[in-house]
């Protein structure tokens, strides 16, 4: 298969995941690609945000965004656009954007060894959207949607570039009521491992060439209420604030080696990481 343009700014979208105005949890709606390429000009495979029940599945090909992005006049530049509570499992082949390469904000993502996503690498910027991407220069963000749909996302494998590698976020302010859990494994990151979101980003055996940095909250829990004519319960006893070193908070790891700046050298054990070398 193969949908380009000698101009790609004739092709909005390559492929349109469903469409708006469909039932929104209608019949399973699936594509695979297995090769070829795909070349949109704002997106080369994009979902939609009121249909969900989706399957996409990359088993090779090259799948590619190449607008300049442009927040004043939205205009995105996203290779794969999830903003549906659907499944996305990568297995191989090039997923590319000179912006953002793949962004998740509902639903569950897999990337396996051989796939090989690429985002830009310009500084990585979040803007609350409610109606397209959030995160620049990532390759790959996770952003909750604002119909907050939990979302799942394991990488197992593949090398994954970008100003950030990996950028988990939360830029419509939800509560953490769904929650968003990303799980590293054996990838190669090149690029910043950025979470300032309420999820939180594990690593175990991973290479990564950039910063690691943690900021604003971690996990939620419902309010708790107290049932009328009961006493309030007894506050538990202020416990010392054990700050989190700079540039890691939860973003945690095992077995993995960093080979970036001199402050991740002296917070390396706290974080669980070690420093140049396999533990």
């Amino acid at each position: 298969i193969a949908v380009t343009d000698t101009d790609p700014e004739n092709i909005y979208c390559a492929v349109k995941l469903t469409i708006k105005g469909e039932d929104k949890d209608g019949e399973l709606a699936s594509l695979t690609v297995n090769g070829g390429t795909l070349i949109g000009n704002q997106y080369g495979i994009c979902g939609n945000g009121t249909r969900h029940n989706t399957k996409l599945t990359i088993n090779g090909g090259t799948i590619e965004s190449r607008a300049t992005y442009d927040a004043e006049n939205n205009i995105d530049s996203i290779a794969i656009y999830q903003p549906q509570d659907g499944t996305l499992i990568i297995t191989g082949g090039i997923i590319k954007s000179n912006n953002t390469a793949i962004e998740i904000r509902s639903g569950s993502l897999t990337v396996n060894e051989g796939a090989v996503i690429e985002g830009g690498t310009g500084v990585p910027e979040l803007n609350p959207n409610g109606n397209g991407g959030t995160t620049t220069n990532t390759g790959i963000a996770i952003a909750q949607h604002t119909t907050a749909k939990a979302i799942d996302v394991n990488i197992t494998g593949g090398t994954i570039t970008g100003g950030a590698a990996v950028y988990e976020s939360n830029p419509q302010g939800k509560d953490g009521q769904s929650p968003v859990t990303v799980n590293v494994k054996k990838a190669e990151l090149n690029g910043d491992v950025k979470s300032s979101g309420f999820g939180g980003i594990t690593m175990d055996d991973v290479k990564i060439d950039g910063n690691v940095e943690k900021t604003g909250e971690t996990g939620s829990k419902p309010a708790e209420t107290q049932a009328p004519g009961q006493p309030a319960p007894e506050a538990e006893p202020a416990q010392p604030e054990q700050p989190a070193p700079q540039g890691v908070g939860a973003v945690t790891g095992q077995n993995s080696y960093i080979s970036i700046c001199s402050f991740l050298q002296e917070h390396c054990l706290t974080a669980g990481v070690a420093f140049l070398g396999y533990v």
